[in-house]
């Protein structure tokens, strides 16, 4: 009798507990109906996203995952200037919470100093003092090959080298660049008009070459163009680079077997220091221009950079790593210097 009051008092207070007991509503997950027990789906991986909501909140969400600035972005900027290779190392062994990933920090610093560069108060270089001062190419009977009458072949020769000569572009003491460049492209057309008579058709086979001059023209009117081409070209051209970086560090360093990934790891961190190194270059020559003289020596943290991380993250030895950093670097810049002369050659072409 007494175990079925027990009985009894215990459904009771199961009962009363019940009742004081929230009720729960457990959502479903979208994809595969399975209760959802956190953001993502425990079985499928889905995350619990609604996109049934106003677009501005979508457009919010996806520039606030690309470029959040939390806590971790500045957390990431200190070591990535300071202390080389560090957080590529820390980022390898796992510890990546703490930091910002290497794609997005990339991203975001690169865009800032494009952006930078296309509208602060910059030019690489200054064209009002410049002047060709070459010696006027004049016609006198020193520089005409005298017409023999007795032999056509040798006639035909000298009259071919004499127009030749003639028909050079003077360069007179004093002129422009604007204007040696305008009498090149007249001559090109010409010479292409002339071509195209002679063989009957419309093709125009220097007309690049003839785009091309006309963008250097350009330039030197106006230095500040290069910027826009820098920041219209570079970046496409950095997305080859930042894997051809990786490989060759994956060949210098192929006895430590590390995976690819691990080297392109650093490769982001690597480019993204040299991009907020210019970035800052550009704001100390903008706003604080007693440091212009002494900018060009900020580069040489470049390679000083590049042997302190290697050391940090490879663990060889000083001499070993500073030989294997200075063909690192000399091979990285013979490829990047002939992507960078091919992306401006061809933006020159399409300004």
């Amino acid at each position: 009798m007494s175990q079925e009051i027990d009985t009894t008092i215990i459904s009771a207070n199961i009962d009363s507990n019940r009742q004081n007991l929230p009720k729960l509503n457990p959502s479903l997950c979208p994809n595969c109906n399975e209760i959802l027990t956190g953001n993502y789906c425990a079985f499928c991986g889905q995350k619990n996203f609604n996109l049934l909501r106003p677009f501005w909140t979508l457009i919010e969400d996806a520039f606030g995952d690309l470029f959040a600035f939390d806590s971790r972005f500045l957390n990431t900027l200190y070591p990535l200037f300071l202390k080389p290779g560090y957080i590529t190392r820390e980022f390898n062994r796992g510890r990546r919470a703490s930091f910002v990933p290497p794609f997005r920090q990339y991203l975001v610093v690169s865009v800032i100093f494009f952006l930078l560069l296309v509208n602060i108060d910059f030019q690489l270089f200054d064209t009002n003092s410049i002047k060709l001062n070459n010696a006027t190419i004049t016609q006198s009977e020193n520089n005409i090959i005298p017409f023999s009458t007795h032999d056509s072949k040798d006639n035909n020769a000298s009259q071919e080298i004499s127009d030749k000569t003639l028909n050079s572009p003077s360069l007179v003491d004093g002129k422009t660049v604007e204007e040696v460049l305008e009498n090149t492209i007249e001559k090109i057309k010409k010479e292409n008009a002339d071509n195209n008579n002679a063989i009957h058709t419309d093709i125009t086979p220097k007309e690049n070459v003839i785009s091309f001059i006309t963008g250097i023209k350009k330039i030197w009117q106006d230095p500040k163009l290069l910027n826009k081409i820098f920041a219209e070209w570079i970046p496409k051209m950095m997305f080859f680079m930042l894997p051809l970086f990786a490989v060759i560090l994956k060949i210098f360093y192929i006895g430590q077997k590390k995976y690819y990934i691990e080297h392109l790891v650093f490769s982001l961190h690597y480019h993204a220091f040299i991009f907020l190194l210019f970035t800052g270059m550009l704001l100390c020559y903008h706003f604080i221009p007693i440091s212009r003289n002494l900018l060009p020596y900020i580069f040489w943290y470049i390679p000083l950079y590049l042997w302190i991380a290697l050391f940090t993250i490879y663990r060889q030895s000083p001499a070993k790593t500073f030989f294997k950093g200075f063909f690192i670097g000399l091979t990285y810049c013979i490829f990047i210097a002939t992507g960078i002369i091919t992306v401006i050659g061809y933006g020159l072409t399409k300004v």
